[in-house]
């Protein structure tokens, strides 16, 4: 009798201990299958949160591109924005505004975008400040500093009636004036075969008008003075080195601006009421406009000195045809991520 109550008392603890196992196994299941839960739908909204912010960022250059595309032409043509537009298995919705970050009122030709991106419950929110000045290059951009002075401007054209201070440029608030851009690609003088001089050659003196046939030309040194004028009659690329117009001398003053291109490898210099109606690249050089000289177009160069009221008057078309100048968009944007 004793034996077997021993082993009754044994089997019951057996089953006591085996269903505190059962219980405890059980335990850690429900624990295990909680935290593989919660870790999956973590990872679920972490993912949903990223897909959120890439589909916001892409819908942001969306706005940016349709608003910069009829800009030009029509300037509040993107302000009712785009709702609810498919993208990437979610949505995105561009809002247009017309103050800053702080609520500052934008100058001309300025917007706020804002693109909220949405996907299973996650929303994001981007936004950018863009200028209307993607359909071409800047009126002045300079890998280091510009330096204005003695009464020199930078004027941004149509809706921009007060020309930039070198306070503005020094900020970042000037339209299209940038200092400290990308760095710029080098120029590169064609040598297979290299360009020929221009007709007439590279230097000029004489109160003279000369005429230059569409084409790309090359001079080492060109150099135009004393009133000298040259017209063109289609693209004209000239390529030089060194390069210097004085005394009023005039290079496609009454033609189109997109038509003349010139890129410098060392040093530019228009000085005394001398004109230029084009694009100016030197990305390695120093460039000066002094004198009271002026180009009408756009200017990217390595350093950017103005002075004794130089000006440069910005021309959207000055520099669309050349691919140097495609890297100048947006050199200077604003942007941020808002909470949706």
């Amino acid at each position: 009798m004793g034996g077997k109550g021993l082993m009754r008392n044994d089997a019951g603890i057996s089953l006591v201990a085996a269903i505190i196992v059962v219980v405890v196994v059980g335990f850690l299941g429900v624990v295990t299958a909680s935290l593989f839960g919660s870790k999956a739908l973590g990872t679920a909204n972490r993912l949903a949160s990223a897909k959120a912010q890439f589909i916001a960022e892409g819908g942001l250059e969306r706005g940016v591109r349709e608003y910069k595309s009829i800009c030009q032409t029509n300037p509040a043509g993107y302000d009712g924005g785009e709702t609810n537009v498919a993208l990437g298995g979610g949505t995105f919705s561009v809002q247009v505004y017309n103050n800053d970050f702080s609520g500052t009122a934008l100058g001309a030709g300025q917007r706020r975008i804002r693109s909220t991106g949405s996907i299973a419950g996650a929303v994001k929110a981007v936004e950018q400040i863009v200028y209307c000045t993607s359909s071409s290059p800047l009126a002045l951009a300079s890998e280091t500093q510009v330096s204005l002075s003695n009464n020199s401007s930078i004027y941004c054209g149509p809706g921009a009636t007060n020309p930039c201070s070198q306070t503005q440029i020094d900020g970042g608030k000037c339209v299209c004036a940038k200092e400290s851009v990308p760095t710029l690609p080098a120029v590169t003088v064609p040598t297979s075969p290299q360009p020929p001089a221009p007709p007439g050659g590279c230097s000029y003196s004489s109160n003279t008008t000369y005429t230059w046939p569409a084409g790309t030309y090359y001079c080492n040194y060109f150099a135009m003075s004393n009133g000298a004028k040259i017209a063109i009659t289609g693209v004209v690329t000239l390529y030089a080195n060194n390069l210097q117009m004085a005394n009023s001398a005039e290079f496609n003053r009454y033609g189109t601006a997109a038509n003349a291109l010139i890129m410098v490898t060392q040093f530019a210099q228009l000085a005394n009421s001398s004109v230029f109606r084009g694009s100016f690249y030197a990305p390695d050089a120093s460039f000066q406009l002094a004198n009271g000289s002026t180009i009408v177009g756009s200017v990217a160069t390595h350093y950017a000195q103005l002075t004794n009221s130089a000006q440069i008057v910005w021309d959207y078309t000055g520099g669309t045809a050349a691919s140097q100048f495609g890297n100048l968009y947006d050199v200077n944007v604003m942007w941020r991520e808002v909470p949706p």
